[in-house]
């Protein structure tokens, strides 16, 4: 049995009672289970090579999606905001439509009755957080311009901007 308070946080401790279950199935060593198998495309080696670091993540990210679970703020309302931000050009980040694809999963909410709005960084194929936020402002055009400065200044505190000639 494993307790977690959502999926992303259930995600993780699960694989990793069923990889100790395989293991003792199959009496195999946990370091052979663990261990890359080396077919992966670049991306994945890139944040297989972070760890389970939300720095290195962060740092090696080159695609982002981003997903709204409020009425008042459509996701591509951020993925626009973010799209226009020139930080994210020149790190190479692109904005993507595919969540289990991407390096970066913005999940974004409004709880009911605030003008609070809450978005989380997850790297959606661990299922780790990476990074948390909440700005208040009244509207989603607004909620979006303030979302995306803090999403590109948490990314800029461990992965600088490129220095241009």
């Amino acid at each position: 049995m494993v307790e977690a308070t959502d999926e992303f946080d259930a995600g993780p401790k699960l694989a990793a009672v069923i990889v100790e279950q395989l293991a003792s199935a199959v009496q195999f060593p946990r370091e052979e289970l663990d261990r890359p198998t080396g077919t992966s495309e670049a991306s994945g080696t890139a944040i297989r090579e972070s760890g389970s670091d939300p720095a290195g993540i962060l740092r090696s990210a080159r695609s982002i999606f981003v997903e709204s679970h409020t009425i008042w703020m459509k996701g591509n309302l951020l993925q626009d905001t973010l799209y226009t931000r020139p930080e994210m050009r020149e790190w190479g980040i692109c904005i993507v439509d595919d969540r289990n694809g991407a390096d970066i999963y913005i999940d974004v909410t409004r709880p009911f009755l605030t003008y609070d709005w809450i978005f989380k960084m997850i790297n959606p194929k661990t299922g780790m957080i990476l990074g948390t936020g909440k700005v208040t402002v009244i509207d989603g055009p607004a909620a979006a311009q303030r979302l995306a400065i803090d999403i590109v200044n948490q990314i800029r505190s461990v992965r600088p901007v490129p220095a241009t000639p």
